[in-house]
């Protein structure tokens, strides 16, 4: 399902606090460094091999181990594709644990292209874009091999996954699965 964009906010609730993060699709991401956009590629790559080795692995014995991968009984997946900006609040879980959708922006991309996102949704995976290589020539690091990557949300803190959504450059889309439960 091809989908559209609408500007992404996102929501973060801890100890009575909350604050708002904005990341628009027109409004690169020149506030984070060069070494600790390196450090999240790192990060995000070793997971995405982590979570393919133990797929494979799964996938192989005929089991699926990784309770990620199963869906509880009264709950139904689904996955969207959306365009930045993305036109929805996300919201960290009580007690760190989770993200869900808090809200729906009337007139942005996910309201228009993915009616079936409702507010209260638990985002289960996210893509995610990583470099693979990195070179300096005179002094300038250079960055290559754009790699894009499946993040699990459950086992990442909501700064990494808001991060992982982050590197994703129009026009690619940014793909959301989401879990729906009774």
């Amino acid at each position: 399902m091809q989908l559209a964009a609408a500007p992404l906010s996102t929501h973060h609730t801890s100890a009575g606090v909350q604050r708002r993060l904005a990341c628009r699709a027109a409004q690169p991401q020149q506030q984070l460094r060069s070494g600790r956009r390196a450090r999240i590629d790192r990060q995000l790559v070793a997971r995405a091999e982590v979570e393919q080795a133990a797929a494979a692995a799964a996938t192989a014995s005929g089991e699926f181990s990784d309770s990620e991968d199963r869906v509880p009984p009264g709950c139904a997946r689904y996955t969207v594709e959306l365009p930045k900006p993305l036109g929805l609040v996300l919201e960290e879980g009580q007690g760190g644990r989770g993200v869900y959708v808090a809200e729906i922006l009337a007139e942005g991309n996910a309201a228009r292209l993915a009616p079936e996102i409702g507010v209260g949704d638990e985002l289960i995976a996210t893509n995610g874009m990583v470099y693979t290589t990195e070179q300096e020539y005179q002094g300038n690091k250079v960055r290559g091999g754009e790699q894009y990557v499946r993040l699990n949300v459950r086992n990442n803190d909501f700064k990494t996954v808001m991060a992982a959504i982050g590197t994703i450059k129009p026009p690619r889309p940014v793909v959301l699965e989401f879990q729906r439960c009774q």
